[in-house]
């Protein structure tokens, strides 16, 4: 699928398929009308595999691994140091002492 998304937008494909169209041997012009034409036919073919189950699948996924930051309940830092550090016992500061 990945392979059709970027074929459709590759300059070489889409004049080979315009060459193809115009039945015109490579190394011929075969015109922006043609050019034009197979873009069309190769964004097509990469469009045909984005129906609506599959559609429905990625955004499935994508709300299942969706992360919800909470910005009414936030966290209190309590003490930063080094990990060696975080065993010894914390010293009270002034927004400790009052809890």
């Amino acid at each position: 699928m990945v392979s059709k998304l970027f074929n459709a937008i590759d300059g070489d494909l889409i004049e080979a398929r315009a060459l193809e169209l115009a039945g015109l041997p490579i190394g011929n012009d075969p015109g922006d009308s043609l050019r034009d034409k197979a873009r069309q036919q190769l964004v097509g073919e990469a469009a045909a595999l984005l129906n609506g189950e599959f559609i429905e699948l990625i955004d499935s996924i994508r709300r299942e691994k969706e992360q919800t930051i909470n910005h009414d309940n936030l966290d209190h830092l309590t003490y930063a140091g080094w990990g060696q550090d975080s065993a010894a016992p914390v010293p009270p500061t002034n927004s400790t002492k009052n809890r």
